[in-house]
């Protein structure tokens, strides 16, 4: 098409009569893939990308659908596949329109339209995201995503709520465990998001943080990490608790010695404890803030807000409230 995208799929079916429809191999995206179209692209701006190996839906109203063009489901089941957001933001910025968060979302369907509950089954999901062309795009990795969200479906009823419980790997050994829950009539958007990660060397991170910020972890291993966020369509704020041990941490993105660089590393090191484990105790949580980029998705507004945390987690708020 016009916009460089595409959608197919081997095979599919559908029964009217049960209001049931499967496809497999399901693939939306940029025909020449994710890097390449986003370097086609003039200004920056989200590509994305899902390979599907099953999807199947029950309950559809057929005759809702043909009589008022609306699309209501009970349920869809998703089977295995892959998920990929990319964003280049050496482009310049753009009239971007502003992301709507989920909840935005769903208001904007037609009245009563919609899917009571989705299941996901072990879809891998990643984003990537690059500030600067030498340093390359960071990662940032979900496998065997297990979710099921409840609610996705536009009702007049005040009370009404989109909630999402997931659980996952991050780069590839950490579990990870998500609830999200919003209230789809508030106008603000406003979400609230729990989630805990477990055991990850700090040199995963990397892949992650190295290429979007000015410090990064050369030792050390990361026992948990505890993030709560609350947020609407313009700020967000919450915690983050994390234990760890062996921190040691690298200031500035180095190619060849520098003296510098080397005096900034060691003042850093003396700032940041190598340890954060209290015997009998709870380490206290960090806290931040953040405003929301709204031309950017959901997904990089968790990101912003995870990492913010982590800062403030690490580093003295000297130095976490600076852009790293």
């Amino acid at each position: 098409s016009s916009t460089g995208y595409a959608v197919g799929f081997d095979h599919g079916a559908l029964d009217q009569g049960m209001g049931t429809f499967e496809f497999f191999c399901l693939n939306v995206g940029p025909t020449a893939g994710l890097e390449a179209h986003s370097a086609s692209m003039r200004l920056e701006g989200d590509v994305y990308q899902a390979r599907l190996d099953t999807v199947n839906g029950r309950g559809l109203d057929m005759a809702l659908l043909l009589a008022q063009g609306v699309c209501s489901v009970r349920g869809v089941s998703i089977s295995s596949g892959d998920i990929g957001v990319l964003r280049d933001k050496t482009l310049p910025d753009g009239p971007d329109p502003i992301k709507p968060l989920l909840a935005r979302v769903i208001r904007g369907l037609p009245v009563n339209s919609g899917i009571d509950t989705i299941a996901m089954n072990g879809v891998d999901i990643s984003y990537q995201e690059r500030s600067t062309k030498s340093r390359g795009y960071a990662w940032i990795p979900f496998s065997g995503v297990n979710a099921t969200i409840i609610g996705a479906r536009n009702r007049s009823v005040g009370t009404a709520r989109l909630t999402i419980d997931a659980k996952c790997l991050a780069f590839e050994s950490a579990p990870v465990e998500l609830a999200f829950n919003s209230v789809i009539t508030d106008t603000t958007d406003h979400f609230d998001v729990s989630a805990r990660i477990g055991s990850l060397p700090f040199s995963e991170l990397n892949r992650a943080t190295g290429p979007l910020a000015n410090i990064k972890a050369t030792e050390g291993v990361m026992d948990s990490l505890v993030f709560h966020m609350h947020a609407d369509d313009r700020s967000g704020y919450g915690t983050v608790r994390m234990t760890y041990d062996g921190l040691k941490l690298e200031n500035g993105w180095r190619r060849n010695s520098d003296m510098m660089l080397d005096v900034k590393t060691a003042l850093l090191n003396t700032l940041v404890r190598d340890q954060n484990r209290q015997k009998g105790g709870v380490t206290s949580p960090a806290k931040y803030a953040l405003t929301r980029l709204r031309n950017r998705s959901f997904f990089n507004y968790l990101w912003s807000g995870l990492r913010e945390g982590v800062k403030a987690a690490l580093l003295p708020e000297t130095v976490s409230g600076q852009e790293q």
